[in-house]
């Protein structure tokens, strides 16, 4: 006689009216330069996704199920960011053949993406470059990926030998920061700061700017004590606004956002 096999069935629920509204406002305190990619490992359901694309949101991948996913809700594909640490080639091709905005992690991708290019490959990506701003004073150290040793990006060692990198690639068009989650709001600012002024750098001279587009990350903090939201998106939109203005001045063609526990953890 077979054993009696269990069956487990998990719940989960989410609160759709509370994302329209944390949305809404996101909306209205960045402004419409900025596309929100919210993350997808934060929150993985097909339903909330698709919601979250129905409220104006773009989405972040970071493997190509994801990508498969944000693009079984039907988002376009230039609302969809690819930013796994580890691309194949395989990956890379399927992802520029598509459109999808691509920001590669290190040196290796950027020689593999100038390869197929080379090969004749043609595509309509945003490609971008992450860059590691080298903050080594995180509040939290554990999530502090802007450390010399951190393996996520290319470190910003050197700006003269950074800006001739992406020179000598004409074809890269953003940059990429993401310094870490959970740090302060000063400490992102700084990071973004940092990649806006080597963007500046890069374009100075340049008849038509090669850097159009800055993908500033995500890793806002989230209040997880009480059911108060804090810091708020006005919050930390204002503090962007002060400490880097060309965010929101038309500087750049658009700004980037990748958020993923702050929008989804009150609503989710």
């Amino acid at each position: 006689m077979q054993p009696h096999k269990a069956f487990y069935m998990i719940l989960m629920s989410s609160d759709l009216d509370a994302y329209d509204s944390c949305f809404a406002e996101m909306h209205r305190c960045f402004g419409a330069l900025f596309l929100h990619a919210v993350a997808i490992k934060a929150m993985p359901v097909y339903g909330v996704l698709k919601n979250t694309v129905s409220c104006g949101c773009g989405l972040e991948a970071a493997s190509v199920g994801e990508v498969l996913l944000a693009l079984a809700t039907g988002l376009s594909p230039t609302k969809i960011v690819f930013d796994s640490p580890v691309k194949t080639v395989r990956d890379l091709e399927f992802v520029l053949q598509h459109g999808i905005h691509c920001n590669l992690d290190n040196l290796g991708e950027i020689a593999h993406v100038a390869t197929l290019l080379e090969r004749g490959l043609t595509t309509k990506s945003v490609l971008g470059i992450r860059v590691n701003p080298l903050q080594a004073e995180g509040k939290h150290q554990t999530y502090n990926v802007s450390t010399p040793d951190s393996k996520f990006g290319i470190p910003l060692t050197s700006t003269p030998d950074f800006v001739k990198l992406v020179k000598d690639h004409p074809w890269i068009t953003c940059l990429h920061v993401h310094s870490g989650s959970s740090q302060g709001m000063s400490f992102m600012a700084r990071g973004i700061r940092t990649v806006v002024d080597l963007a500046l750098k890069i374009n100075e001279g340049c008849k038509t700017p090669q850097i159009r587009v800055i993908d500033i990350g995500g890793g806002l903090d989230v209040n997880y004590a009480t059911e108060t939201t804090t810091p708020t998106w006005a919050d930390y939109a204002d503090a962007l606004r002060e400490s880097v203005p060309e965010l929101f001045d038309g500087t750049f063609e658009r700004i980037v956002t990748e958020f993923g526990k702050a929008p989804n953890s009150k609503p989710g």
